[in-house]
């Protein structure tokens, strides 16, 4: 039970270190017994989508999601790195960002440190991202878009950007 508290706070730390950056206002939430809406753009984002395209792209997100999590669970690195652009590849293996991770005071007090790509799938994502759902869509542009999962009422947790490239979506940063 103490390594998977341990691990949860490996996530938690990770992610805020790896998204914290990235992420936006988090999205509005709709009331549970109701379809979720379309986000509405702010003012100064320039995405307008239908509420068709968020349902069209809503499914084909989540069953991105759905594929991750069976690769994640099954530990298959090669084809979780099959769904990695090189701009996210490069952002988790910098310098600055192994440090961030590396320095924090839980992978210190646990005397972890993540070194390589394997490292980082084995340690933050597969006891983090195995079993994630899709909960909202933030919308960037009309081929990148930010998932989130709801933890509790009020409060949502990026769990993937995501960008299509060819026509298939794969986990990104910008």
């Amino acid at each position: 039970m103490q390594i998977r508290k341990v691990v949860w706070s490996i996530f938690v730390c990770c992610s805020i270190a790896l998204f914290a950056c990235t992420t936006g206002p988090e999205p509005q939430q709709p009331a549970v017994e109701e379809p979720a809406p379309a986000p509405q753009p702010a003012p100064e984002d320039p995405v307008q989508i239908t509420q068709e395209e968020y349902d069209r792209t809503f499914a084909e997100v989540e069953e991105v999601i759905n594929e991750m999590n069976a690769i994640i669970k099954a530990k298959n690195l090669p084809k979780w790195e099959e769904h990695l652009t090189p701009r996210f590849r490069s952002h988790i293996m910098s310098k600055e960002n192994l440090a961030e991770i590396n320095d924090s005071p839980l992978m210190k007090r646990n005397n972890i440190k993540i070194v390589t790509l394997k490292d980082y799938f084995e340690i933050v994502v597969v006891p983090s991202r195995a079993n994630v759902r899709l909960d909202d869509l933030v919308f960037t542009d009309s081929h990148r878009v930010q998932a989130y999962m709801k933890m509790r009422k009020d409060e949502s947790v990026l769990i993937y950007q995501l960008e299509k490239i060819n026509d298939i979506w794969k986990i990104s940063v910008w």
